[in-house]
């Protein structure tokens, strides 16, 4: 195991009618946490405006109306946070022996 894996933590989130389980950085937590209250808000908007619509097509429409919204209002960070991503991927890559 190595350092970055000794700082994860183990969080689970309801997203809609599912408890998924994360692992994660633990300064992520608060993010991850409004994450799935702004995914279970719209999912419940949509629950009840459609209530006879399955759930799988409710959280599409929620996965939908959220990733707009993204793209919309903070379409720069999340360029900026894949750039930075993108970067420590390239760093392991050449760092692997395996590769």
């Amino acid at each position: 195991m190595n350092m970055a894996e000794d700082r994860k933590q183990s969080i689970s989130l309801l997203l809609g009618p599912v408890r998924f389980p994360f692992n994660i950085d633990p300064s992520r937590e608060q993010s991850y946490r409004e994450a799935a209250e702004n995914v279970n808000k719209v999912y419940e908007w949509y629950k009840s405006k459609y209530p006879t619509v399955d759930e799988l097509r409710l959280m599409c429409l929620t996965c939908f109306q959220l990733s707009t919204k993204a793209i919309d209002n903070d379409y720069s960070t999340m360029v900026e946070d894949l750039e930075v991503l993108n970067s420590k991927l390239e760093e392991y890559i050449k760092s692997d022996p395996g590769r």
